[in-house]
């Protein structure tokens, strides 16, 4: 899939990930309407990983074909990078599942229900930037090497784009937000209204954040992008702390909004920094 990006092949990583979803999800429904039960659906989605595994070897073996071999320097280097980076996505994790445990400690397993009710909605829409940065990072990357002002100015149209298309989902769902709930989730799930409507800020700010951190990454500042969460992870567990024993799932979500929004706000002023830097050199 890397091979597929760096090339700027999005059609075919597209026809990848489709072979996945795809094949994951029919077989799913048919496991669950043959009466498999949790086994047969958790079959299904590891088959679908396999079938997109198969087609993105069938795709890219025009252009690469794996030869396994030992490469300890590689190794080094892949590992050495790939500790910051994992420990980004695990700050990150953090921040989206933390809140959870602690609600069932703190409060209590109607507040868990809500709270996840009332997620749904964001961590579909946070999909569509995390697909958008397939397309956009080879671009950044190659632009980090050989030219740091149009990476800037890459940088400025993507981020300012994405800020346009997070503030009309923002105020779309927090206004529809009754709706939403009782179409998606039925009666009896009333009070994921208010988390929702914190929830969806934590996605405005995924949105612009996200940017940023993949320009630190493109410029080999992927600590700055680390940085960003080891400030805003431990926010998160206090505020949780704060607020879930007053305001149980509302006061999750708010904490997952003010994190979110940290994260976004030290990102973009890392990016801005390190892209200066990059220019005058």
């Amino acid at each position: 899939l890397v091979v597929l990006r760096a090339r700027v092949m999005i059609k075919r990583a597209a026809v990848a990930e489709m072979a996945n979803r795809v094949t994951g999800f029919v077989l799913m429904l048919a496991a669950v309407y043959a009466g498999f039960g949790l086994v047969g659906a958790a079959t299904a989605l590891v088959i679908g990983e396999v079938a997109g595994l198969v087609a993105i070897l069938a795709i890219t073996r025009v252009f690469v074909r794996p030869i396994p071999r030992v490469d300890l320097g590689a190794w080094r280097v892949i590992l050495h990078a790939s500790l910051t980076l994992g420990l980004v996505n695990v700050l990150g994790a953090l921040v989206n599942r933390v809140d959870f445990f602690m609600l069932e400690q703190m409060a209590s397993m109607e507040d868990v229900g809500v709270y996840g009710a009332a997620y749904r909605l964001p961590t579909l829409l946070e999909r569509l930037p995390l697909l958008a940065m397939g397309t956009i990072y080879p671009l950044m990357s190659g632009l980090a090497a050989r030219d740091p002002q149009g990476l800037r100015s890459v940088y400025h149209w993507t981020i300012s784009r994405s800020a346009l298309l997070a503030v009309p989902i923002v105020l779309v769902v927090s206004l529809t937000a009754p709706w939403i709930v009782a179409v998606w989730n039925g009666p009896g799930y009333e009070g994921a209204v208010t988390p929702l409507r914190w929830l969806i800020w934590s996605t405005g700010c995924m949105y612009v954040s996200v940017i940023a951190s993949n320009v630190l990454i493109a410029l080999g500042r992927v600590h700055g992008a680390l940085g960003a969460w080891i400030v805003a992870a431990p926010a998160n567990v206090i505020l949780n702390l704060m607020w879930i024993p007053r305001y149980g799932a509302t006061g999750a979500a708010a904490a997952t909004a003010a994190s979110f929004a940290i994260a976004m706000g030290i990102s973009m002023w890392m990016a801005e920094r390190h892209l200066s830097r990059a220019v005058r050199a």
